[in-house]
């Protein structure tokens, strides 16, 4: 090193130090400690709000969980529709098997009286069922409407009178629902009954093989119970509907009996296969208890009881009707 390079060095070691600015050491440490803090508020504040998928998701899933619910129950109806169609066209093959016998007996003569009455029984059971088909053609038609309606694209933004509306076509698809399961169930009771001389079923149950699926025993409306899986296990508690055939008697001597009634639509099944849609409720008074049974009687034919008797002439104290005696 030469003595100028030296001379220079020298200088420069002698030079005072330079001074670090005021406060930089508290700037420096507030900086390090601010970073953890807000990270952790970040963590804090996310933590206070949760957004999870349900809420983001809920007003598209809550349409598409009914419209599949409606489809479920087109397609049980289908079913049963064509099983309905099924047993009429054996019906219709019996009736004619029965009236082909009766024609060629080896008596030679024409078909019997009982024969007779035998196969215009069969042809009015098939009529009737033919009705009973139509209504749930009926019914079918008006749960597509329905499923229609619900399906129809909806906003999280509903007003109160959306609202109000959408509950009360909601409702409305279950009380059909229910008068569609009393109406199958009244179908069940009569094909049982056909089978055991007229006589009313004992319980639900004996109609395991009438019922096409327990889940025709639960109302739509009933959230507390659970359809069985099989008849097995099957009890009471897997039924929405009152069974009040139980203490016997004839579908055929008595058409007003009550057999099965909703008692949360108030929908009741007669033993002449029909259904009243909301009587229970609407009109409890057409509800008649008699020797332990309970009967609909229509409001016609209680106005027709209590109407009394119109006065005859004979009754009359006073036949002259001038009041005046003097006149």
């Amino acid at each position: 090193m030469n003595t100028l390079e030296q001379e220079i060095e020298d200088s420069l070691r002698r030079a005072p130090a330079p001074k670090a600015p005021a406060g930089l050491k508290d700037r420096l440490v507030a900086q390090v400690q601010l970073g953890p803090v807000r990270s952790r508020a970040q963590a804090s504040a996310q933590s206070l709000c949760p957004r999870s998928w349900l809420g983001r998701w809920w007003p598209a899933l809550a349409p598409a969980a009914v419209s599949l619910a409606c489809a479920m129950v087109v397609s049980v109806q289908q079913m049963e529709i064509r099983d309905l169609k099924q047993t009429i066209q054996s019906l219709s093959q019996s009736a004619a098997a029965a009236a082909e016998a009766t024609v060629h007996s080896p008596t030679g003569g024409g078909p019997s009286e009982t024969g007779q009455q035998e196969i215009a029984r069969l042809q009015n059971l098939v009529k009737r069922l033919a009705g009973e088909v139509a209504q749930l053609e009926q019914l079918r038609a008006e749960n597509e409407k329905l499923r229609a309606q619900v399906a129809a694209p909806a906003t999280s933004d509903l007003t109160p009178e959306e609202q109000t509306a959408f509950a009360e076509a909601r409702e409305k698809s279950a009380a059909v629902w229910c008068f569609r399961n009393l109406k199958q169930l009244a179908i069940s009771v009569k094909v049982w009954a056909q089978d055991y001389d007229h006589l009313l079923p004992p319980d639900a149950r004996s109609m395991s093989n009438e019922i096409s699926a327990t889940v025709t025993l639960i109302c739509p409306s009933d959230t507390g119970r659970q359809a069985a899986t099989n008849w097995s296990a099957y009890s009471s508690a897997n039924c929405s509907y009152e069974y009040l055939g139980g203490s016997g008697g004839r579908d055929d001597e008595e058409p007003n009996r009550v057999l099965f009634r909703c008692p949360i639509h108030g929908s009741i099944c007669l033993a002449d296969a029909s259904v009243q849609m909301g009587v229970a409720k609407a009109h409890p008074e057409c509800l008649v208890q008699k020797d332990g049974k309970l009967y609909w009687q229509p409001p016609q034919a209680q106005s027709e009881e209590k109407a009394p008797p119109a006065p005859s002439q004979e009754s009359n104290p006073n036949p002259n009707p001038n009041p005046n005696p003097n006149r």
